[in-house]
């Protein structure tokens, strides 16, 4: 079509941190140090286990920056933010995504998640 390759890179980019058609519903989610050596390890491919019996994500639009700041202050046991992508069909016997979030994922399912994952697991802050 005659676009150069920085556009052709910047619109990917730009539907990967959004909720574009291409890679799905983004969302983010914090995680811990052992949650982020779990994805290290797997290569990006996967969202850690969790200890507890939910795991919470947000979508990407609504955790920014400053709020992402704002919880590595207040919670010392979060070592960084992770952004995944999936279709939101996948979610929607899960959580009411007509609800804003933030939305409880029972931690039975994150296996279910990572089946469904359209693009790598991305950390976007870190302590």
């Amino acid at each position: 079509m005659g676009y150069e390759d920085w556009q052709n890179d910047w619109w990917l980019e730009q539907q990967a941190h959004g909720d574009g058609v291409i890679y799905g519903m983004s969302f983010r989610c914090a995680i811990t140090k052992a949650g982020l050596e779990w994805v290290i390890q797997s290569g990006n491919r996967a969202l850690p286990p969790v200890d507890g019996p939910t795991l919470t994500i947000h979508s990407s639009c609504d955790l920014d920056d400053r709020a992402m700041e704002l919880a590595f202050r207040d919670e010392p046991d979060i070592e960084a933010f992770a952004q995944f992508n999936l279709g939101g069909r996948h979610l929607i016997d899960i959580c009411d995504l007509r609800a804003r979030g933030p939305y409880q994922i029972p931690a039975t399912m994150i296996p279910v998640i990572n089946f469904h994952l359209t693009r790598q697991v991305c950390v976007v802050a870190r302590r």
